[in-house]
């Protein structure tokens, strides 16, 4: 009797043990549903090369987000992007989630100088409506353990991107004519040229 007491025990054990380690605090569950992503039109570069950055807020909840600070480029020139068609918003599915998409940043980054640069990060404050006029609260706190406070039936959540690194490669301009380096030029380059119409020369003029 006391062996099967201890088996139930046991079982009873690992039972709560498991049901607590499939627990999700209620900031991971927002993160879920609320984050960042920044996509790079390359990671590997040559000094001069330009790259496009977009810095994009994916939500599934209903949030009133604002830039909390923008992300440092040290060693790059920078040039904005972003355009009227990218202030609308658009949809993605994201493992089966669907999120309204937000560009925030679209920018164009030149590198000055080799080596490895990192895109610094992003961070929105957003403010995540919890609770509504009703009084009735989001199916997202259901199950919630852990203390939290509401501001008028909204929830404060900053989000931060993942910085990125760049590798940025020198140009071979040690080996180059100086005409070449003074215009960015590097390569072979080859030039066919042709008259639209034939002159032909007296012999005295080629003499």
């Amino acid at each position: 009797m006391k062996y099967l007491i201890t088996v139930v025990w046991v079982l009873f054990f690992s039972i709560a043990n498991a049901q607590e380690e499939e627990y999700v605090s209620l900031q991971d569950r927002l993160k879920s549903n609320i984050f960042l992503k920044v996509e790079a039109s390359n990671t590997d570069c040559f000094v001069g090369e330009p790259i496009v950055v977009t810095y994009k807020l994916y939500s599934a909840l209903a949030t009133e987000s604002s830039i909390a600070r923008n992300p440092y480029f040290e060693g790059f020139d920078v040039r904005d992007l972003k355009g009227s068609a990218d202030d609308i918003a658009s949809r993605e599915t994201v493992d089966g989630v669907k999120f309204d998409v937000h560009t925030l940043l679209k920018l164009q980054l030149t590198p000055r100088r080799a080596g490895k640069l990192t895109l610094g990060t992003l961070t929105v404050r957003n403010r995540v409506k919890l609770l509504d006029a009703r009084g009735n609260e989001d199916p997202i706190l259901e199950g919630v353990k852990e203390g939290y406070t509401l501001n008028n039936g909204y929830f404060t959540l900053p989000v931060s991107s993942v910085p990125i690194t760049i590798l940025v490669t020198a140009l071979p301009g040690s080996s180059l004519p100086a005409a070449s380096q003074s215009a960015g030029l590097v390569g072979d380059f080859k030039m066919d040229v042709q008259l639209s119409k034939k002159y032909w020369l007296p012999a005295s003029r080629l003499n």
